[in-house]
């Protein structure tokens, strides 16, 4: 078996707080290294070996450096708890942190990022606490002016990203009724999303062959909202909203779509403010690359909805 060895460019990647060689003396690797998980496990080792033989502890689980022992006994656990420490002292070089908790099975135990129960397991009170300053800042980011909402394409992959991060953490825990509530108290998910469990990317259509197809997926999605879809260098609108706007237009010719209308690009701004100055609500779709098919994407971009409160948007697909 062959191994490819870094060199020095890719040795100047790792940040120098997670460098053996920046440690102090008699310092192993800085938590965060996968080799420091690995190397815990074989010098933990002892204290496994300890607590099951020595102990004779039947219900024990570790993970690294977060180990559980259960028994009826109140008293045994103390007990326990004092020759452990004696152990980790003598053997190891270590001790245990101050902040051990000895507490009833019914009160769930604080592990590993979950609550866990004698049925169930619940997501940790502080990992909820991360997601919702994440989701504010994206709301804050999204948002700016009041009742339009602009879906910035790296913002949303961005969002993207973290979501499905703490969704695969959700995945282990009790979670259907905690997706749902987020989805309902960040309801401007439900744009992005088509569904609170499955995170199914709702800005763009999941499958398309063709413009109209495209065209048909958002107006289904809006039906009351002015729709404007770019197609290169021109934006497709219905012909009945051209009076709301004094815009230089053609025909949209496509034998599907027969009363559509192309305005130029460059007139973009121009009919936007046509729209709020008219109070109507649209949204912009434009163009993010292509499909795997070598159809354009076509994405959600802004929707202005003057309708709705400032800081608010009703649950689910916002179709009416």
């Amino acid at each position: 078996m062959r191994y490819k060895v870094g060199g020095g460019n890719e040795f100047a990647n790792v940040p120098a707080h997670k460098r053996l060689s920046n440690a102090p003396l008699d310092t192993g690797l800085p938590i965060g290294n996968l080799t420091s998980q690995f190397f815990a496990n074989i010098y933990m080792n002892e204290l496994d070996q300890f607590i099951k033989h020595h102990l004779k502890c039947r219900h024990y689980v570790r993970y690294v450096d977060d180990f559980i022992l259960c028994h009826q006994s109140k008293a045994q656990l103390q007990k326990w708890q004092m020759e452990i420490e004696k152990f980790l002292e003598q053997k190891l070089a270590l001790s245990l942190k101050e902040e051990k908790i000895l507490a009833p099975l019914t009160q769930g135990a604080n592990f590993l990022g979950y609550i866990i129960k004698p049925y169930y397991r619940l997501v940790r009170k502080r990992v909820l606490g991360n997601l919702h300053e994440k989701l504010k800042q994206s709301q804050r980011r999204l948002k700016p002016p009041l009742h339009q909402w602009d879906f910035q394409p790296e913002l949303v992959q961005s969002l993207q990203a973290v979501v499905n991060s703490y969704w695969g953490h959700f995945k282990h825990a009790d979670s259907y009724q905690l997706k749902q509530t987020l989805f309902k108290r960040y309801a401007w998910l439900n744009l992005l999303f088509s569904c609170p469990q499955q995170l199914c990317p709702a800005w763009y259509p999941p499958d398309v062959r063709s413009f109209a197809s495209q065209w048909y997926y958002f107006k289904q999605r809006f039906p009351t909202f002015v729709l404007l879809m770019q197609c290169g260098n021109q934006i497709v609108i219905e012909r009945r909203h051209a009076k709301a706007m004094s815009c230089t237009f053609n025909i949209y010719k496509h034998s599907r779509l027969t009363n559509l209308i192309q305005i130029p690009i460059s007139q973009l701004t121009q009919a936007c403010h046509a729209l709020v100055q008219g109070n109507l609500a649209y949204l912009f779709c434009d163009e993010q690359g292509h499909l795997k098919n070598g159809l354009k994407k076509r994405c959600l971009r802004v929707l202005f909805n003057p309708n709705v409160n400032a800081n608010d948007l009703p649950t689910g697909p916002l179709n009416e």
